[in-house]
Formats: structure tokens, C-alpha cells, sequence
């Protein structure tokens, strides 16, 4: 027996018979699906296949996939592939920092804390997004944080002279 997907059923075939009216009309007209698994997404971006590692991953992104989101985020963000589009990259991005995966928060934070689109620049989003990545464990956004705070980039600090009452004088 062979099996083989097609549309949106699964057609048995029985190898010796030639008789197509064993086949139903509508599948047989029915374009195949194409079905990725997490590891083609995977192994494509990593071999910086992107033209298929944009297949695989959008597949296994729209199923909820975290990873597949990532580095959906990521192909869009540096725009591997010749498709550079920061408002995707930031939706997929999202939707992976949303589900835990914190080097995604992290790419987030440095989306906003970059300059590399003035329309997404916002060292409060920058900060909101490295506190989240950087609150699990997230080395690289930690040393973000400590810049900000140090320049006072997306914070309210407010500084003054000290005084003989703050005994520091």
C-alpha cells in the first residue's frame, strides 16, 4: 500500500491496482503540502541555506513553534535571504520572547537599542525587552543593562550636586 499526502487527505493507494477510481477526483486535483520538521528549519539557517531555511521555519512558526520563530526573527532582522523586513522580525521575535526564549528578548532589546531603524528606536523598549533576557540568565543583555544605567540611557535618572547633608562632602 502506498501512502502519500495530498490537499488536505490522505490518499491509500494500493500499488497493484491501476484503477483510478479508487482515488478520490478531489485529491488528485489538490496541490501536495509541503510538511517541514523543526530540524529543517534548523540545519538551513545554520547552513545559511535561507531560501529554505524561510520555508521550514515560517511552517513550523505559524504552528507556535518558538525557535522556528526566532530564527524566522533573525532571517528577517539582517535580512539573510534578500528579505529585510524589521516589522516581521519583530512580530516573530515577540512571539518567541513571549514563549520564553530569552536570546530572543535579547535580539529584541538590541532591535530597539540600535539605531539601524529610527522608526523602532526606544531605549524604554530596549531596557523593557534586556531586563526580561537579562533577568533569566541572559549574560549578553546584563552587560546591556549596565551600559544603559551607566550613560542613563532609558532611565529616569536624576542627578545632583551632593550636598553636606548627604554627607559625602
Amino acid at each position: 500500500i502506498g501512502v502519500r499526502l495530498v490537499g488536505s487527505e490522505m490518499c491509500i493507494r494500493d500499488r497493484d491496482k491501476e484503477d483510478s477510481d479508487n482515488v478520490d477526483s478531489k485529491a488528485e486535483t489538490d496541490s501536495e503540502i509541503n510538511v517541514y520538521r523543526l530540524s529543517d528549519c534548523s540545519n538551513s539557517y545554520n547552513q545559511r541555506r535561507f531560501e529554505e531555511a524561510i520555508k521550514a521555519c515560517t511552517y513550523n512558526a505559524e504552528l507556535g513553534e518558538k525557535t522556528a520563530q526566532y530564527y524566522l526573527g533573525m532571517i528577517y532582522r539582517e535580512g539573510y535571504g534578500g528579505i529585510k523586513d524589521t516589522q516581521k522580525a519583530v512580530k516573530w521575535l515577540e512571539l518567541a520572547a513571549n514563549q520564553y526564549l530569552y536570546e530572543a528578548a535579547y535580539e529584541l532589546g538590541y532591535l530597539y537599542y540600535s539605531r539601524s531603524s529610527e522608526k523602532l528606536f526606544s531605549y524604554h523598549k530596549a531596557r523593557e525587552w534586556f531586563l526580561k533576557a537579562a533577568q533569566n540568565g541572559n549574560d549578553k543583555a546584563q552587560y546591556k543593562l549596565g551600559v544603559m544605567f551607566n550613560y542613563g540611557y532609558g532611565t529616569c535618572l536624576l542627578y545632583t550636586s551632593p550636598s553636606p547633608r548627604d554627607g559625602l562632602l
